[in-house]
C-alpha cells in the first residue's frame, strides 16, 4: 500500500519550513456576542475583525434562542464568502459553521485586514436572546 504526506508534512520532509500560520502559529479567537433585537432578514452584523496575516481556522456559534432565520458568513463584500446561508436553530449547543475553502484567509493568510460578517436571511432574528460567535484564526 502506498504512503502519502499531507502538504505541510511534505514541505518538512523536503527540508523546508511551512508557513507559521499552517504549523506552529498561535491560535487566537475573536468572541462576539450579538444581542437579538428582531434584526430584519437581509441585515448584516459584523462579528469579527481580523488582522493582516490571519489564517481562518473555523467559526463556531451558540444561540440561546431558536430562530427561523438562516445565517450566511461572509467577508463584508461577498455575503457567503465563508459559508452559505444555513439554519442554526439548536439552542445552547456549540454549532460549527462549515467554512468554505475558497474564502479569503482560509487556505492562505489574509493579505489585508478582514472581517467576518453575518447576513441574515429567510426571517428576522428573534426579538430577544443572544448569539455568540467565535472565530478561530492563526497568526504569527
Amino acid at each position: 500500500m502506498a504512503s502519502y504526506n499531507g502538504t505541510q508534512v511534505a514541505i518538512i520532509a523536503a527540508g523546508g519550513y511551512p508557513k507559521v500560520t499552517e504549523v506552529g502559529g498561535r491560535v487566537r479567537v475573536f468572541n462576539e456576542t450579538v444581542v437579538y433585537a428582531a434584526q430584519a432578514a437581509g441585515s448584516t452584523i459584523t462579528v469579527a475583525k481580523l488582522p493582516t496575516g490571519a489564517q481562518i481556522l473555523g467559526i463556531e456559534l451558540v444561540t440561546d434562542t431558536a430562530t427561523g432565520a438562516t445565517l450566511a458568513f461572509g467577508d463584508g463584500t461577498t455575503a457567503n464568502a465563508y459559508s452559505a446561508a444555513a439554519a442554526f436553530a439548536t439552542t445552547n449547543v456549540t454549532q460549527i459553521v462549515g467554512v468554505a475553502l475558497a474564502g479569503a484567509g482560509v487556505l492562505s493568510p489574509l493579505t489585508a485586514d478582514g472581517s467576518i460578517v453575518i447576513t441574515t436571511a429567510t426571517a428576522a432574528l428573534p426579538a430577544s436572546g443572544n448569539l455568540m460567535v467565535s472565530t478561530y484564526y492563526s497568526v504569527d
